[in-house]
């Protein structure tokens, strides 16, 4: 996914983080795994205020956070901008999208305080509207929800808010998104890699995914736009759809 600007949900909803984890300050030493946590690996998170750590500063701490490296309160202190990188594709080549939710997940985020289990949720709900809105050219979908799917117990609210979204976007990221999935769920009758972790959601997504008010949304998109490149794509996940379903 190409590195893109913040919207103005997205980026209120990254403030809302700053506010709410702010408390949560950087310790003065950060336990590492010896054999794979280096000094030079410390000093990065230490380089700049929180805030303008890049991708190159925390890509390693990403997937190392809380089961390697660190605790759940260090966790929270990097949360926020750990946040703003994945949402605006910084940490792409670093670390998978699906990361975040999995360390969520891992750090028992729903146990938290229920302000910040707020705030994280709001975060998660602005995240998948930008990408939504987004090419899928360039935009990469499918990973966010991933990551929701390990960090949530129930995902259908994104699901929902996803079908009400109007406009073609919608439709063109899930016509990419089924067919981005359609040779896993064929082969092995589930989703990819990541999916294997999130239990219920991902049952949820495939009978979601298979859906005939997809496949019609799809069909009608298709023909009012039929001189677009895209619109055999959407009638091939249609027709997909009633194959399979």
């Amino acid at each position: 996914m190409v590195k893109t600007e913040l919207n103005h949900r997205v980026a209120e909803a990254v403030e809302n983080l700053y506010g709410m984890f702010g408390r949560y300050s950087l310790n003065e030493k950060i336990e590492g795994c010896p054999c794979c946590v280096h000094a030079k690996d410390n000093r990065a998170l230490r380089s700049k205020r929180l805030r303008d750590l890049t991708a190159e500063d925390l890509g390693l701490y990403a997937w190392k956070a809380m089961t390697t490296w660190g605790s759940e309160e260090d966790f929270k202190h990097f949360l926020p901008r750990l946040a703003e990188l994945y949402a605006g594709g910084s940490l792409t080549g670093f670390c998978d999208d699906e990361m975040f939710g999995s360390k969520l997940h891992y750090a028992k985020w729903l146990s938290w305080r229920v302000r910040e289990v707020n705030a994280v949720r709001a975060f998660m709900h602005a995240w998948l509207a930008d990408r939504l809105c987004r090419d899928p050219e360039t935009t990469d979908v499918g990973s966010c929800l991933a990551s929701i799917a390990l960090a949530e117990n129930d995902i259908g609210d994104y699901l929902k808010a996803w079908w009400k979204m109007e406009g073609s976007l919608a439709a063109r990221q899930f016509a990419e998104f089924a067919h981005s999935n359609a040779r896993s769920l064929a082969k092995e009758g589930a989703l990819g890699i990541w999916w294997q972790e999130t239990g219920a959601n991902q049952e949820a997504v495939v009978g979601w995914m298979l859906s005939t008010e997809w496949a019609d949304r799809l069909e009608a998109e298709s023909v009012a736009h039929a001189s677009e490149s895209w619109a055999e794509r959407m009638m091939q996940t249609a027709e997909w759809i009633r194959a399979v379903a």
